[in-house]
């Protein structure tokens, strides 16, 4: 969800949320440059296949 005005950017429905689950989330959004993800402090977040994708993305992250 966006911050700024609430739109939802992506989303995903299963029965588990694992790193499969929100690495495919992740790559349904293409966001723009200079965009801060933030996220928890949540395995799946903290995760090397996490930090990957955002890496490859160019997606800097928020991890309180």
């Amino acid at each position: 969800m966006d911050l700024y005005n609430g739109e939802i950017l992506a989303y995903t429905i299963g029965s588990k949320q694992d790193t499969k689950f929100v690495l495919d989330t992740l790559n349904q959004i293409d966001l723009p440059k200079g965009v801060l993800l933030h996220s928890d402090q949540g395995s799946v977040y903290t995760s090397a296949e996490y930090y990957n994708l955002c890496k490859e993305k160019h997606y800097p992250q928020y991890v309180p």
